[in-house]
């Protein structure tokens, strides 16, 4: 469906791509600084990488944290803070940039393979970049701050270039092409597929035309050449570490780790179908990557998609058309191969060709309308609306529908940002103690940069109390730690509460309680035994909370030890029921909880003096446990060298007291 080239006035193209760059601009910087909200884990992750780069002595070629993350955009966001700043508007602008250069190059892209191929619309690039400006699937990722949304601006410049060298025979041109080939690997995952593309297309356009390629095996070396060039020291890496390949589609994989009972093939055909159905029935139901259950296409993009797509099968022999399928299919076997499909985000290398087939449908509708006597105006204005309606949802669907998504309060950590700015806004010699999250959490991470990190505990576990008379603020992550309030108000009787967050549904989310100095801390242990354990660790006392547990149950223990100077050991708690000889473990040990304070949470190296600490130890008991009572033992031991703390008298334990156990089937 060839079209009827009209000249157009020479200022009207540049005027319309004008205003189209324009378009693209806006969609992806509106509003940039608080939408999206928050800022999630994987963008908190490669901002604290970059802010590592920059404090220098550390420049991986790519990144092992967060299951392999590939290096492009770290090096962006990192060049981008020390131009402008540290903020995560900063690093989110960096992927905007990308998005919106990605329009222009598409038009570039489209100039050249409708120069390349006479049976394309000559408009194509101006038709497909104006469609790729307002396209939601695009503007969602350009304005979020990890890499899928590079793999588009990467593919069409590769595409570009290769089209361009291979109509004016340029050996720069191929070099150029295969420099984007070789950094397709630096960009996300689905980078990774752009030699297998290009393989191939020139494997598909030689069985059909191989006037494209005589006379071009050099210049095919030379694209070779400068792909493999700058791929080397990203693939040097992976053959010394070949699991960093293959981190991450492991997890996600449909025949890896991420693949549950069902069979390969029979995933493989469901996700085929879920991914034809995300384009105009049913989307991604992830709320960071798409409005939930969104399709990728609206009504009016869907008829032009399959127009586009239709024709193209219909040319499908010819090299430039046969390389818009093959960027289609293969941009799409990521979300094809993998589980929750259709994903959004792993197919967003694919969003140009599809732009590119959607032109190509407009064009053949509106050379339709020329075979229809008098139609052509008509069917121009409502192609002209069409678009112009489709950009008006993208802007609704993204700026009012998901914008108010209550999911989008958990999807994007913005409770936990919150906190973590606020915490860095304290003073600095502000006493602050969080519950349950560590503060290495890279949306914490990232907010308290630079800033006294919090004292971190788990009040699931139980609580650090700061010193006598010493003011301290305490943010509890209620969402997470349901006991971290009830210790509160349990062992810090004066604390009031200063602020509270609360959720997209007006659920408590966070709260900070404020001990005044002066303010009571109540440690009175249900038994005292006071022992001292080293240099450092004192044994204030003891008591069961269910001091009759059945066998089967657990035996909850709270312990309640003071620091009196710290100590660069992290030293961990044993508890210990003992009883007869017990064949399981041929002594006396029937049962048993070894950890560091807090679950972990707030291991003793980390202690000040003065500070107290209120442990739950919670013991599981065996089912077949006899019926008695028990005598509990504790003590501390380093797990370097097994070596044990000692008190006074020189022994390495304690007995606490007893308990009684009552039998599985006995009545107490």
């Amino acid at each position: 469906m060839g079209e009827q080239r009209r000249a157009w006035p020479a200022w009207l193209e540049p005027a319309l791509l004008a205003g189209v760059c324009a378009l693209a601009v806006f969609l992806r910087f509106y509003r940039l600084a608080d939408l999206p909200p928050g800022f999630h884990h994987d963008e908190a992750f490669e901002a604290v990488e970059a802010l590592k780069v920059l404090a220098g002595g550390y420049a991986p070629v790519f990144f092992r944290g967060n299951f392999g993350v590939e290096p492009l955009l770290i090096y962006l966001t990192a060049l981008a803070f020390k131009l402008f700043g540290v903020s995560q508007v900063v690093m989110r602008g960096v992927m905007a940039i990308c998005g919106s250069l990605s329009v222009p190059a598409l038009y570039w892209l489209g100039r050249e393979l409708s120069a390349a191929e006479p049976r394309l619309p000559r408009r194509l690039g101006l038709m497909a970049s104006a469609i790729l400006a307002g396209l939601y699937w695009h503007v969602n990722f350009s304005r979020t701050g990890i890499e899928p949304a590079l793999v588009p601006l990467c593919a069409i410049l590769m595409a570009a270039c290769l089209w361009r060298g291979l109509r004016r025979r340029s050996a720069l041109w191929f070099a150029l092409s295969g420099v984007c080939v070789g950094m397709g690997p630096y960009t996300y995952p689905a980078g990774r597929l752009f030699p297998f593309l290009l393989i191939a297309f020139i494997a598909y356009s030689w069985l059909f035309q191989r006037d494209l390629w005589r006379g071009q095996g050099r210049r095919l070396l030379i694209l070779a050449g400068a792909a493999l060039l700058v791929f080397l020291p990203l693939g040097v890496t992976w053959a010394r570490e070949p699991d960093l390949l293959t981190l991450r589609s492991r997890q996600v994989a449909v025949m890896g780790e991420g693949a549950g009972s069902e069979s390969a093939g029979a995933a493989i055909l469901r996700n085929l179908r879920d991914t034809a159905l995300g384009f105009s029935f049913a989307g991604d139901d992830d709320p960071r990557s798409n409005l939930p259950g969104r399709p990728l296409l609206d009504p009016y993009l869907s008829i032009l998609f399959y127009c586009g797509l239709v024709v193209a099968l219909w040319r499908w022999r010819r090299p430039a058309v046969g390389f818009l399928l093959l960027w289609l299919a293969g941009m799409l076997t990521p979300t094809i191969l993998s589980e929750y499909a259709p994903h959004f985000r792993r197919a967003i290398g694919a969003a140009p060709a599809v732009a590119l087939l959607m032109a190509w449908g407009a064009a053949a509708l509106a050379g339709l309308g020329r075979r229809l006597r008098g139609a052509a105006p008509l069917l121009a204005l409502i192609l002209i609306l069409g678009w112009a309606g489709s950009v008006a949802l993208t802007a609704r669907d993204y700026f009012v529908r998901w914008a108010a998504e209550p999911a989008l309060f958990y999807a994007y950590d913005v409770g936990l940002a919150d906190v973590a700015g606020r915490i860095a806004a304290a003073p600095a010699d502000a006493r602050i103690y969080l519950s349950p999250r560590a503060v290495e959490h890279p949306t914490l991470a990232f907010f308290l940069w630079g800033t006294p990190a919090p004292r971190r505990f788990d009040g699931r576990e139980g609580i650090v109390l700061p010193p006598e008379g010493a003011s301290a603020d305490y943010w509890i992550i209620a969402y997470e730690d349901w006991r971290g309030p009830a210790l509160i108000e349990r062992h810090l009787p004066d604390a009031q509460i200063a602020e509270q967050i609360v959720d997209a549904q007006g659920r408590l989310y966070a709260v900070r309680y404020r001990q005044p100095a002066g303010g009571r801390v109540a440690v009175e242990p249900a038994q005292p035994s006071p022992a001292q354990f080293g240099p450092a660790l004192t044994l204030l006392g003891w008591g069961a909370v269910n001091p009759t547990p059945r066998a089967g149950e657990v035996l909850y223990v709270d312990v309640s030890v003071q620091s009196r100077q710290p100590t660069p050991t992290d030293y961990t708690l044993f508890i210990h029921l003992l009883g007869e000889y017990n064949p399981a473990t041929s002594g006396p040990v029937w049962a048993g909880a070894d950890r560091q304070p807090c679950g972990g949470a707030c291991p003793t190296s980390s202690w000040e003096a003065g500070e107290r600490i209120v442990e739950q130890a919670q013991i599981r008991l065996p089912d077949d446990m006899p019926a008695g009572d028990y005598q509990i033992e504790l003590g501390w031991y380093d797990l370097r060298d097994m070596g044990r703390l000692t008190l006074e008298d020189g022994a390495d334990h304690l007995i606490l007291g007893s308990v009684k156990v009552v039998g599985a089937n006995q009545t107490e």
